[in-house]
């Protein structure tokens, strides 16, 4: 029988796509790891929108409860984080409209993983990259969540014209929009 290290390994080694399919076979050890892998992302995300810790807590977690509840319609051609994302994105709406207000405030953000040469140097790509971030927060949310979703999470067009539910044309002229007005504001 293998051990638990031995069952943790086997896990990591696993892609999203797999991991999601043993999860809706009842796997709960298999949806744990998913959610180790993207709570901090989901969380990041959502907190950009939110400014708030406890709200962001709730929608985070109502985002994997919902992923949890519906994994049977989650379609493993596709990338687990589009699908996941997708659901924190409508939540983080659905808290807005039910809020009747649509804020978003400065933010330091720590965005790509960098290597680091030298201490300085880090700090410097850091301060430049939260500077970004603090201006890109104030894009109308759809052009912040196309750049987060293609600077941040690095997903390709297709990927975020299916979280986002629009065309790949669509995804590219409103990063094009998003990318002219955020380079206004700097």
């Amino acid at each position: 029988m293998p051990s638990t290290i031995e069952k943790t390994t086997e896990l990591l080694k696993k892609s999203d796509q797999e991991l999601a399919f043993e999860a809706a076979g009842g796997s709960r050890g298999s949806y744990d790891e998913l959610v180790n892998r993207y709570s901090q992302r989901i969380f990041k995300f959502v907190y950009v929108k939110t400014k708030n810790i406890e709200c962001t807590e709730d929608i985070v977690q109502d985002t994997f409860i919902r992923a949890w509840l519906n994994l049977e319609k989650y379609d493993p051609k596709y990338c687990f984080s589009t699908w996941l994302y997708t659901i924190a994105i409508r939540l983080t709406q659905n808290h807005y409209r039910k809020k009747k207000a649509f804020t978003v405030e400065d933010e330091i953000l720590d965005s790509h993983h960098r290597s680091v040469s030298w201490p300085i140097d880090d700090m410097i790509r850091k301060e430049q990259s939260d500077i970004l971030w603090q201006k890109a927060a104030r894009l109308k949310p759809e052009h912040y969540n196309m750049l987060w979703l293609k600077y941040v999470e690095q997903q390709t067009i297709e990927e975020i014209a299916l979280t986002t539910g629009k065309s790949q044309v669509s995804v590219k002229v409103i990063l094009h929009r998003a990318r002219n007005k955020l380079a206004t504001m700097l």
